[in-house]
């Protein structure tokens, strides 16, 4: 039978990987990881931020919407001929005078 010699802590961590020399091996690798997490971090915060501003943008164009269509059919509603009409109460006169005219033409 052979005997089998006692492996020392240097060979262990040699065996395994995890001696300085193969960490100054991949440390660029490891710095590579690391900014990539970082710049991942940032875009889900910058893509959020952006989801944020939008659905705001979002609201304060519905809301100009509302308030355009509500002047619109405010405006629509009082310039009918019949409010006009009603505010022109007291000036029957110049409403006479706007009213359209018949043309007749004779039979020669």
């Amino acid at each position: 039978m052979t005997k089998k010699k006692p492996v020392s802590g240097q060979a262990k961590k040699m065996k395994l990987g995890f001696g300085l020399a193969s960490l100054m091996k991949n440390v660029t690798f490891v710095f590579l990881i690391a900014f990539l997490g970082v710049v991942y971090i940032f875009n889900s915060h910058y893509a959020e931020s952006n989801l944020r501003k939008t659905k705001k943008l979002e609201n304060q164009i519905r809301e100009a919407k509302w308030e355009y269509m509500s002047l619109k059919s405010d405006i629509m509603q009082k310039s009918t001929r019949s409010e006009i009409g009603k505010k022109l109460d007291g000036y029957k006169d110049l409403e006479n005078q706007n009213l359209p005219r018949k043309i007749e033409a004779s039979k020669s």
